[in-house]
């Protein structure tokens, strides 16, 4: 196939999209305001002209309060940037279009000033589906917006190939719209703490312009998760929905807000599947119907249990599945079921005793000779409880010296739940923990200052939802004073013989004799000798020797026995009165 012919093919596939979406979808995919344009063409009132009690009257149908949410910024400045920067992420980022060149093409000023049309230009790479799924998330958000011309165009005649998509969109603005606060076309946060594929407990760093009340449905990199209820910045996440797929996210990941037009609450990504079908390099697809249940299945007494299931893989051209639940436990007669939406509930109260307790799910359509069946058991469970984490004391660290300590802990729950140590962000540099065991290290760098430091300890179990316990613990930061005290001057007087100390740090002189401990500076040791210009001490069962002049750090261990030919008498000379 030449590169002339598969242009006009792919420009057919286009045209063929928009006449087959244009009988059945044409509302949601031409847009709100110009749906209202034309409804309002139908009653021979012309836009441009309206008068002001035209005007109230489509206040009074609410109309008016729509259009200012589902607006742009009144800025068409702000509105341009803002607009620009979400179709870009919604390609590259989302949906992972190469190559992506996001531009502003133009503004256009009805006349009175009535709004403003802002048209963007998107130029990308990607294949059939992704244009499929790029059309889904743009007529899906809570926008007035449209797309003007849609261009795709591909060098290849083979396979899936890729395609340059070519797209103006255009947003309105409405100048009496509420003003954003924010630098984004709708709010944003970011996670706190990294998650994994499977977390439905998630940390943001602030939701103060998420005014919505959960649930709320959210866009993390690529996946579009439901944000199921709040506390604070902690959210309760449902993953995966709509068609996402879950995926682990680092700490510091935005999140934004996704919010759904009204028109399009109950449609899915498979309304578009005509554009893939109609792709003529794709494969016939294969359909592998299955069940698919969202949502945590281990409650406690009076949580809520709130499962989502959808019946995804079936052949769109014969029917759409149909939902249906049975064989439920009696102590589930609680429990509500919902067909249309897929959505299960279910608030145990007191009563009911902990236990496991099971009902049947079944999907079927025209497409499948038997239906698809599976079988759904929810754990009724006591709370969860955080962990109990033991007392620890004062301690005291030494600069360039490590610190250890054992943190205990333990849960309550019944069977335990695992628990898992952790140091939070912004902990002391130098020191870790043993998740498994709170074996806390830290040796403090030499750079650090002296002074009173808090140590954090968060112990987390596995339970659900996960519940985390901390401790602070106090430790002193000292200097390392066995750096600056060293041996000065070994003396005998009257058979007396004494070794000498100065502590240049404190300004502090100490003597000790043979046959006694020598206590300082985190250093413990019982003196056994002392040399002309050594000393001999033991500490824990073993031998160390320190020369004259060196600091205690410079110590060094020697055979645990007495130096042999080792001269131990000394100048019998008076005990200096000061000085080192």
């Amino acid at each position: 196939m030449q590169s002339r012919e598969l242009k006009l093919l792919i420009g057919l596939l286009v045209a063929v999209f928009y006449g087959v979406f244009g009988e059945s979808t044409g509302e949601f995919l031409m847009g709100t305001v110009w749906n209202a344009e034309q409804k309002l063409d139908d009653t021979k009132i012309d836009l441009d002209n309206l008068e002001t009690e035209e005007i109230d009257e489509i206040r009074k149908l609410g109309k008016m309060n729509k259009w200012k949410r589902q607006s742009l910024p009144p800025s068409p400045e702000k509105a341009t940037l803002v607009y620009k920067e979400w179709l870009h992420d919604l390609a590259e980022v989302a949906l992972e279009f190469k190559n992506v060149k996001v531009t502003p093409e133009r503004m256009s000023a009805k006349r009175k000033m009535a709004f403003v049309g802002i048209q963007i230009k998107v130029v990308a790479e990607g294949n059939v589906d992704q244009v499929r799924q790029f059309l889904y998330r743009f007529y899906q958000a809570d926008l007035m917006h449209r797309i003007v011309s849609l261009g795709l165009e591909s060098q290849q005649n083979q396979g899936d190939p890729v395609l340059e998509m070519t797209l103006t969109a255009e947003g309105l603005s409405l100048p009496d719209a509420a003003a954003s606060v924010q630098n984004s076309l709708f709010a944003r946060t970011r996670l706190s703490d990294s998650v994994d594929a499977d977390s439905t407990s998630w940390k943001v760093v602030g939701a103060d312009e998420f005014q919505r009340k959960p649930p709320f449905r959210v866009r993390i990199g690529k996946e579009y998760v439901n944000v199921t209820g709040t506390d604070g910045n902690a959210w309760t996440i449902s993953r995966a929905v709509d068609s996402s797929s879950r995926t682990k996210h680092e700490k510091g990941t935005t999140i934004e807000l996704a919010p759904v037009k009204d028109e399009m609450q109950s449609s899915t990504l498979e309304e578009f599947a005509s554009l893939v079908e109609l792709n003529p390099f794709a494969k016939p697809a294969k359909y592998e119907p299955k069940l698919e249940i969202t949502g945590t299945r281990a409650i406690a007494r009076n949580e809520k249990l709130a499962l989502e299931v959808k019946a995804t893989g079936f052949d769109p051209k014969q029917g759409k599945a149909v939902l249906t639940i049975q064989d439920v436990a009696d102590e589930l007669k609680e429990l509500s079921f919902d067909p249309r939406t897929g959505k299960v509930s279910w608030t145990p109260g007191d009563d009911v005793a902990l236990g496991e307790y099971k009902f049947t799910l079944k999907a079927s359509s025209d497409a499948t000779p038997e239906p698809i069946v599976e079988t759904v058991a929810i754990t009724l469970r006591n709370l969860n409880t955080a962990p109990v984490i033991e007392k620890v004391g004062d301690q005291t660290a030494i600069i360039g010296q490590e610190l250890a300590i054992s943190v205990k802990a333990a849960d309550k729950d019944e069977p335990a739940n695992k628990l898992t140590f952790a140091l939070p962000e912004g902990s002391p540099a130098g020191s870790s923990i043993d998740p498994n065991t709170g074996a806390l290290k830290w040796t403090p760098d030499v750079s650090s200052q002296p002074g009173r430091v808090e140590l954090t300890v968060n112990v987390t179990d596995d339970g659900n939802p996960p519940m985390t316990a901390s401790i602070k613990i106090p430790v002193d930061l000292l200097d390392d004073a066995a750096q600056f005290t060293h041996l000065t001057g070994i003396f005998e007087a009257d058979d007396d013989r004494q070794a000498r100390f100065y502590d240049r740090s404190n300004d502090k002189y100490l003597v000790v004799r043979e046959g006694e401990t020598l206590k300082y500076a985190g250093i413990e040791g019982f003196v056994m000798a002392i040399g002309r210009d050594f000393i001999l001490m033991q500490i824990k069962n073993q031998t160390y020797r320190l020369e004259l002049g060196k600091h205690l750090r410079d110590i060094r261990k020697v055979e645990n026995q007495k130096p042999k030919n080792v001269q131990t008498s000394s100048p019998k000379v008076p005990m200096p009165a000061a000085g080192p």
